[in-house]
């Protein structure tokens, strides 16, 4: 009875189906609503309540996949719905940025990112010279590469040399990683160096899609604390 228009029609369908038939009355005072109030249409007034939405949450060893994109519309779907509902919505992202995955472009970065390539395929040997002479390696800007791709262009070649030299590439992955945890300056200095190419990136892509984020987490700040606990 409240609906401008009433129903003109009410039919019982297939499968216990009923179909309502709005009037034509109902929906030229929607427009008429729609066009007033703008973008503010359909939005409530702050109901005090709070909610955290994980959005994409992406490894920092490669760009982003169709997976991550699809949950990236998703996660602002229903975080823009949230805020329209009255909610207040911390759009929230995790860093997967440590671990063997990572160690892996690193490593990869090291044997094949060389312009001049040498002989020597031991992660200290090769970081050792990446430290005195960083020029003879290749970089987003000397290939002009997209630079999340770039990174996982060498995690690609990194799982590959893995798979064709599985003991060798694990001794070396285990050990750069607990050097990583052990904060030797030079390994944090190439992981950060490579971390910072993807974030770039990344930043790029969500630009193009339109997600952001109110919170960033990243997991090498919190493992200490969950190795403790």
């Amino acid at each position: 009875k409240n609906l401008k228009g009433g129903l003109p029609a009410v039919a019982l369908a297939k499968a216990g189906f009923i179909n309502f038939k709005l009037g034509n009355e109902f929906f030229l005072e929607k427009v008429k609503e729609i066009n007033e109030q703008g973008e503010k249409y359909g939005c409530r007034p702050k109901n005090g309540k709070k909610i955290v939405i994980e959005i994409v949450s992406p490894n920092i060893n490669k760009p982003l996949h169709i997976g991550h994109l699809r949950n990236g519309a998703l996660g602002m779907s229903i975080a823009n719905a949230y805020e329209t509902a009255g909610w207040e919505v911390v759009r929230d992202e995790i860093n997967n940025d440590r671990g063997l995955h990572i160690m892996k472009a690193v490593y990869g970065y090291l044997l094949f990112g060389q312009i001049k390539p040498v002989e020597n395929k031991e992660w200290k040997e090769l970081l050792n010279l990446w430290m005195k002479n960083k020029d003879n390696w290749k970089t987003p800007q000397t290939t002009k590469e997209k630079p999340d791709y770039f990174v996982g262009g060498f995690y690609v070649l990194g799982e590959k040399f893995l798979t064709e030299n599985e003991e060798f590439v694990n001794k070396q992955l285990s050990e750069m990683l607990q050097s990583w945890e052990a904060e030797e300056k030079d390994v944090w200095k190439l992981w950060k160096t490579m971390a910072d190419w993807v974030h770039e990136g990344i930043d790029k892509t969500y630009l193009r899609i339109g997600v952001h984020h109110d919170k960033k987490w990243y997991e090498h700040l919190l493992y200490k604390e969950g190795k403790d606990v």
